[in-house]
């Protein structure tokens, strides 16, 4: 398994200085944020101009950009226009993708909804998601839908439930447990086991203090259970990447500079892959 360096960790570089930061750390490669106003980022609307320079850069340090992330959201808005500015928006950030030489695109599987208008929102939704799944189909790019806060994903199950509604090959599972242990949802193993055709995995880590109040940590020293759910993913033979999704973007005041947190996250991560294939 490949380890990645999400680009939420150096909320202070410019994505020249994240390639950099991943090839010194020994990663091998980054995903990279695709949004607009995020400085390690490449906002949606770049040039294809944009996008290979940006891979060429990757090349010259040693590295690669294997995983975009947006964050449109409209592909269940009730209005049809914005449907389709979502469609046209995610359509050129695959294309981008592509032209940076990624294997993933992290898709939202929309807007949080009420309870009650979750089927018409999913039904909605299914159309424009296959659409952009015949986009990434021809450039050669899998989809991952994301269990996220604020999204329809708000648990394993839900996930799921989008997938097979969406029912497109170009679509897989980005596994996220830290994500689901804090929206409440399903726990390891349970959420892990629900989780489907899994093609892209967010490592991330948390503990509670005193008070009850949550805080980032380096991956190892929260509650995750990550030694068994990396033993899981070597059990049934994962060949995606894991994401250090290391917070520094919303928790700046948590968690130390990259280079110290991504190094310690690195080490645990090595560490647990090491047990789980002795």
């Amino acid at each position: 398994m490949r380890i990645l360096m999400h680009s939420m960790a150096c909320p202070d570089r410019d994505p020249e200085g994240a390639l950099a930061l991943a090839e010194e750390l020994g990663l091998d490669g980054v995903e990279l944020i695709c949004q607009a106003g995020y400085r390690c980022a490449l906002p949606p609307e770049a040039t294809f101009a944009d996008a290979r320079r940006l891979a060429a850069q990757a090349a010259a340090v040693g590295t690669k950009i294997l995983t975009l992330t947006p964050y449109a959201k409209g592909m269940n808005a009730v209005d049809a226009d914005a449907r389709q500015q979502a469609v046209a928006e995610l359509s050129h950030v695959i294309a981008l993708a592509a032209e940076l030489g990624c294997e993933v695109v992290r898709i939202f599987a929309g807007a949080q909804v009420p309870l009650e208008d979750v089927e018409a929102a999913l039904a909605r939704m299914v159309g424009p998601c296959r659409q952009l799944g015949d986009v990434a189909a021809r450039q050669g790019i899998t989809l991952c839908l994301e269990n996220h806060m604020d999204t329809m994903a708000l648990s394993a199950g839900l996930t799921m439930r989008a997938l097979r509604a969406i029912d497109h090959p170009a679509y897989g599972i980005l596994y996220d447990q830290a994500n689901l242990d804090v929206m409440e949802a399903e726990a390891f193993p349970d959420g892990y086991a629900l989780q489907g055709p899994i093609r892209h995995v967010h490592v991330k880590d948390f503990r509670f203090d005193e008070a009850g109040e949550r805080h980032a940590v380096a991956v190892g020293d929260g509650l995750v259970p990550w030694p068994g759910i990396i033993g899981a993913l070597v059990r049934d033979s994962y060949r995606g990447s894991l994401s250090l999704e290391y917070e520094r973007r919303w928790f700046p005041d948590q968690l130390p500079p990259a280079e110290e947190g991504l190094a310690r996250s690195r080490d645990a991560l090595r560490a647990m892959l090491k047990a789980a294939t002795a």
